[in-house]
């Protein structure tokens, strides 16, 4: 089973839903939405992951700008 998500502008639940899911799934898909080349999202999302202990295997992320 996999989890997909997106993120924009706001990444305050991330880590509640990631860190409830992390061990669940089998990949995680994170989709990380960005206003311009200075959004702080997806620095963001990497610490969460990090923090989390996600392992990098598990783990995709994609940006769109």
């Amino acid at each position: 089973m996999n989890l997909v998500t997106v993120c924009g502008h706001n990444t305050t639940m991330l880590r509640h839903m990631l860190n409830h899911y992390k061990d669940i799934v089998d990949d995680i898909f994170v989709v990380v939405y960005l206003s311009s080349d200075k959004d702080r999202v997806l620095s963001e999302v990497q610490e969460i992951t990090l923090d989390l202990n996600i392992e990098k295997e598990k783990l995709r992320l994609d940006t769109i700008n």
